[in-house]
């Protein structure tokens, strides 16, 4: 498991178009403090707090707190909301949120006193991104759209796309992403003619990100190169550094490593060009698990162990946390297991204290595959338990809530909707009351062909309110059915998971030390395989062929070799091109297994075939076990309804208006001398250039 470092740039817009300032700019600023005085003397501290916000936060506390103190004394109102801009800004920053709500609450109530809209709306747009920070997504889309109703009555383009900028990073950050495409492509029209590289470039690298998230690395790397271009032009070294982080992680996803090395380099020169410790730590770290995946452990290990001793030093707990991480499967590779054991232990202590479960997550799981190479089978079993219960949290949760704020937003959405098509028709009722006033005057000629005309409108509005009504609702149940299709995947490898770590537990009852090992070895890699694969909504063939292979080889051993098992691929089919849905098949395969084999007394054979059928991919499972019609009752319906069923209902939302059946075929009667089951099925597949 690799970390995504994907940086969503959070900057606060609305107290100033953010420029590409300098240490020179600094310079001017304190000199003009040292003769000014009164309000221009207020004015310089805002700038020089507002200045460190990015750069030495604590110095932004200071001079704020000094323009507060002078622009209360001297009663300074307007010049105070942007002090008390800045103070809220630099709570949220600390994650103090209750402060930083109190100040930004001070600063929309002076706003409101001195009646100015455009000081009004920055602050808006400031509570809205405290709010969204603070995971209050709905609070922070009505401050936002406060900020954008009135840079848009103001006709202010440049800051109606940075109102509109912010809702799109809430959506983004809610898992919505249609929506955030939305709005972002919406900014990007705004500012298309402004020159506003800024805006521009941190506008692509948040398309990049939503791109990386669904697995898109092709379209990752489109984006953020436009990004790249862009903050050449303005010189923005910052943004450039963050841009080419990203390029490394989706060069490193799609294993291009050498590409990957280039643009981590890239990004450290210009994070030691600025000092950034922080960032410098971050790519040591990505540099770092680029050379493991390289084999290259060694360097791998000197790089990894940068990253920790400067998140150590400047105590940057989050980062850390990840170091240690990947520092311990460095030393797990190296067979150094004390050491790696060590320093994934102080991770897990950190990110149990900080609630990071994603990291907690993959040092369950690499610790769970350190100790199985130990021999110690009962530690390994206790952190795949571990990993596995932390597992179904992390992403039940995830997609229970996302679900919810889909639902959310579709009713709110429709209710708006109704609420349009009311007033539209009282306001088109009134128009026709007033037309037929007028027209009873006129000719019988002209009285015919203004309701004729009128009618038409009215037709033509309706028909055309309903049909985006529809569009909309159609969309919406696209995503609803998007969200389905991962939440039964999820259901999906609990299952798995479980049935597997029964076995495990068998052999640790019956004290059959060296096949317990082995079979927890091979097991500890599969779930590495699991956990990579439930990322994504589509695999390579090759990945799911992988996983098949594991999982027969580990029944193999169970069952004492009492079958064996063949794959057979197509020629034609592209295994590493042509992706599909994760865990489709082996739900099959282990109704072939258990159902079909184990009952048998003789030796066995599963053969599993891939074909391409049309626009499909057909999938075949034939077992010559005991057939469907000799089963007893106990292996019959209740396995079937509980991984079968589920894997039916995924294939339907898959295949959704498509063509869809899935055959099952006893052997024994189209063959008088042969037993077994075929299961065939055609599921869609993507095919990647």
């Amino acid at each position: 498991m690799k970390k995504i470092i994907i940086l969503i740039i959070t900057a606060f817009f609305f107290i100033a178009v953010a420029t590409a300032q300098n240490q020179s700019y600094a310079d001017s600023l304190f000199g003009v403090l040292e003769k000014a005085t009164g309000v221009a003397k207020v004015d310089a501290l805002n700038k020089i707090s507002f200045y460190y916000l990015d750069r030495d936060s604590e110095k932004t506390l200071i001079y704020a707190k000094q323009a507060e103190q002078l622009a209360i004394s001297g009663g300074y109102k307007k010049e105070l909301i942007s002090t008390y801009s800045n103070l809220g800004i630099y709570y949220n920053y600390k994650k103090n949120f209750t402060l930083s709500f109190s100040y930004y609450s001070k600063a929309i109530a002076l706003a409101q006193l001195l009646k100015d809209d455009n000081l009004l709306a920055r602050c808006y747009g400031n509570m809205g991104n405290m709010y969204s920070d603070k995971g209050e997504f709905e609070q922070a889309i009505k401050n936002l759209n406060n900020a954008f109703a009135i840079y848009s009555k103001r006709k202010d383009t440049l800051k109606m796309a940075i109102a509109e900028f912010g809702i799109g990073k809430v959506y983004n950050l809610q898992g919505s992403y249609s929506s955030a495409l939305e709005h972002y492509l919406y900014v990007l029209k705004l500012i298309e003619h402004t020159g506003n590289y800024e805006i521009q470039a941190k506008c692509l690298l948040n398309i990049s990100t939503i791109y990386s998230d669904l697995g898109d690395f092709k379209l990752t790397i489109e984006y953020l190169s436009k990004a790249i271009e862009c903050f050449k032009k303005i010189n923005d070294k910052r943004g450039l550094a963050g841009a080419y982080n990203n390029m490394g992680f989706a060069y490193h996803e799609k294993k291009e490593f050498t590409k990957a090395l280039t643009c981590y380099k890239r990004s450290l020169i210009l994070k030691q060009q600025l000092n950034d410790s922080s960032g410098i730590a971050l790519v040591f770290d990505n540099i770092g698990t680029v050379l493991c995946s390289q084999g290259k452990f060694l360097q791998a290990l000197k790089y990894c162990l940068h990253a920790v001793s400067i998140s150590d030093k400047i105590n940057d707990q989050y980062h850390l946390s990840n170091s240690l991480t990947h520092t311990g499967r460095v030393y797990a590779k190296l067979k150094e297991y004390y050491k790696a054991q060590e320093f994934i232990n102080r991770s897990i202590r950190i990110s149990e204290a900080i609630g990071y479960n994603e990291n907690l997550l993959y040092a369950y799981s690499i610790l769970s595959e350190i100790y199985a190479e130990q021999g110690n089978k009962i530690e390994a079993y206790n952190y795949l338990k571990k990993y596995s219960v932390l597992r179904d949290s992390i992403y039940d949760y995830k997609s229970l809530q996302k679900i919810e704020n889909l639902k959310f937003k579709y009713e709110t959405e429709k209710k708006e909707q109704d609420i349009q098509l009311l007033k539209k028709d009282k306001e088109l009722q009134t128009s026709e009351l007033l037309k037929n006033q007028e027209t009873i005057k006129r000719k019988n000629t002209v009285f015919f062909f203004i309701i004729s005309g009128f009618i038409l409108a009215v037709i033509a509005v309706v028909i055309i309110l309903n049909q985006r009504r529809k569009n909309e609702k159609i969309k919406m149940e696209k995503q609803l059915s998007d969200l389905e299709h991962k939440a039964l995947q999820l259901q999906m490898n609990p299952h798995f998971i479980f049935n597997s770590l029964n076995s495990i537990s068998n052999y640790i009852a019956k004290n059959e030390t060296e096949t317990a090992r082995t079979y927890l070895a091979m097991f500890a890699k599969l779930m590495r395989q699991v956990l990579e694969n439930s990322r994504a909504a589509d695999v390579p063939l090759q990945k799911e062929i992988d996983t098949l292979k594991y999982y027969l080889e580990l029944e193999k051993m169970q069952c004492d070799n009492k079958f064996e098992f063949y794959i057979d691929v197509d020629k034609k089919i592209d295994v590493d091109a042509l992706t599909i849905s994760p865990m489709l098949i082996q739900p099959f395969v282990e109704n072939s297994v258990i159902h079909g084999i184990k009952p048998k007394k003789e030796k066995g054979r599963i053969n599993i075939r891939f074909g391409l059928e049309d626009s499909y991919l057909l999938c075949e499972i034939e077992d010559d076990g005991v057939g469907r019609s000799n089963k007893t009752t106990e292996a019959g319906s209740s396995h079937k309804s509980y991984a079968t069923q589920i894997t039916q209902e995924r294939l339907k939302i898959i295949n959704k208006n498509e063509q869809f059946f899935i055959h099952y075929k006893d052997l024994n009667n189209l063959q008088a001398n042969k037993t077994g089951t075929l299961v065939s099925f055609k599921l869609l597949y993507k095919q990647e250039l």
